[in-house]
């Protein structure tokens, strides 16, 4: 599936020679100028694919580290995170509390520990947006205000 470029036995070059080189993608072949093949040579080389996974490990700890300290000052100052949950709003804030502190702490640890990545990173997507709309309206905020929240 992937893209292959190099040599095919009738591309064959000797010496002194600068034929261009072939691409072979999905039974099309391709003639590339010597210039298009280093570039697409340079590209495949500074591709993150080997990196893959230690990159995803280190978004996930960070996303963790974001999460888990937002989390855990909500756990810590439980009554706080209560009374802002109320002067939003939010409906029930004792509730809202709890699911501020499950999704923060709990999914951020199970995000870095790669359980069900995918479907938690959605959730945890869903829940940002939604405490953007319900506890953090800044685009309702003007002058000092917008500094100081």
């Amino acid at each position: 599936m992937s893209n292959v470029i190099g040599r095919h036995p009738d591309n064959d070059s000797h010496e002194g020679e600068t034929r261009p080189r072939a691409v072979h993608a999905r039974g099309l072949t391709l003639r590339l100028s010597n210039s298009y093949a280093k570039q697409a040579e340079t590209i495949r080389y500074l591709s993150l694919d080997k990196q893959k996974d230690s990159v995803l490990l280190a978004a996930r700890v960070l996303l963790m580290i974001l999460f888990l300290l937002f989390g855990w000052q909500k756990l810590t100052g439980f009554s706080d995170a209560v009374a802002y949950m109320a002067s939003t709003g939010a409906s029930l804030p004792t509730l809202s509390a709890l699911i501020a502190v499950a999704m923060e702490c709990v999914v951020g640890v199970l995000l870095v520990v790669g359980f069900y990545t995918r479907p938690l990173a959605l959730l945890l997507a869903l829940y940002t947006i939604g405490t953007a709309f319900i506890g953090h309206r800044y685009w309702t905020m003007t002058g000092i205000e917008e500094y100081g929240a």
